[in-house]
């Protein structure tokens, strides 16, 4: 029984204030607990959501009309389908470039899973600057490209 702010406990009377406090510590700590696995989850979410987007960035690159368009490019100066046509030249060039960019674009700011991303196109996108290298295509037109081949050699996937 309560008698002025006190509770018996093994024939002791204890301070409901001490009960109120120990009662807060717990609730405290329980909170903190809380936020530490709420950090967590959203990390996972937000890793899981990174390899999603990584995904689909590099599926862009496996489609069968950007892989001729670069198995086209690859092949010159022999290509004949260009010999006749210099704007299905232009055309792959700026259809390779731009797919390139935007995969460059989520990898340079982070926004996708640069592991997954170096293992899906690393060398497929070397091999498409070696193409642009001897190609007369604009550098100003390779910036983010450019900046991508140099980053994605330092990332470290192991």
């Amino acid at each position: 029984s309560a008698r002025d702010g006190h509770v018996m406990k093994n024939g002791k009377l204890m301070d409901i204030d001490k009960i109120e406090k120990k009662f807060s510590i717990l609730g405290n700590f329980a909170v903190i607990v809380g936020v530490i696995f709420a950090i967590y989850q959203i990390n996972i979410a937000i890793h899981a959501e990174k390899r999603g987007i990584a995904i689909d960035v590099i599926s862009k690159t496996k489609t069968s009309e950007f892989l001729q368009a670069q198995t086209r490019l690859a092949s010159l100066p022999e290509c004949i389908a260009y010999k006749n046509d210099a704007s299905l030249l232009l055309y792959d060039l700026n259809y390779v470039l731009n797919t390139y960019d935007i995969v460059a674009v989520y990898f340079i700011n982070n926004i996708a899973d640069r592991c997954i991303i170096k293992q899906g196109v690393y060398q497929t996108a070397i091999d498409f600057k070696k193409v642009l290298d001897r190609s007369d295509c604009e550098k100003d037109k390779r910036i983010s490209f450019d900046r991508f081949i140099e980053m994605i050699g330092d990332v470290n996937c192991e």
